[in-house]
């Protein structure tokens, strides 16, 4: 669909712009500034880590995706960090309005069981490997991890964020 220019009060994506390729995540923010009426308000509601934990978090989603067969999610779906969001916004001439609003999103390898893995436990057990191969102890505490054998949990950042579109737009 194609929208005009000024058209929106408001635009929201709740966990979606990780799922737009990296070479087009400001090509999708610029579309949104380019919606909304001058007033406008654009909401996120997204992950938002640092790059140290961006890494280590996309690597654990890649392989997930990869175990799950979704070829096309580990070709495309990249999780940025929150520099990269900030300067990304910036380019598409939207500016933050509001601090976050940030609680801890506790990411469980057993959920992903049935709706990826269609409940085959060797890719789950292979997911867990993965991470235990990969997740750095230093990083044990600060994310909350936690390992019982079958499920591996770990905390990660989400947020919410309010922008408006810059006043030289």
């Amino acid at each position: 669909a194609t929208f005009l220019s000024s058209s929106f009060d408001a635009v929201v994506i709740k966990m979606g712009l990780h799922e737009v390729p990296r070479q087009q995540q400001v090509q999708a923010l610029q579309l949104v500034a380019s919606v909304l009426r001058p007033k406008g308000s654009f909401v996120i509601w997204t992950l938002l880590f640092d790059q140290k934990i961006q890494r280590l978090f996309q690597d654990v989603i890649r392989e997930k995706d990869r175990l799950a067969g979704f070829d096309e999610l580990v070709r495309d779906r990249y999780f940025y960090c929150d520099e990269e969001l900030m300067a990304m916004t910036k380019a598409a001439h939207l500016e933050m309005t509001d601090n976050p609003h940030v609680w801890q999103y506790q990411f469980s390898t057993m959920a992903r069981l049935i709706p990826e893995f269609n409940g085959d436990r060797t890719k789950l057990r292979a997911l867990n490997e993965y991470i235990r191969k990969h997740m750095p102890r230093d990083r044990y505490k600060q994310l909350g991890f936690q390992d019982t054998g079958e499920d591996i949990r770990f905390q990660v950042p989400k947020a919410i964020l309010t922008f408006r579109r810059s006043t030289g737009f």
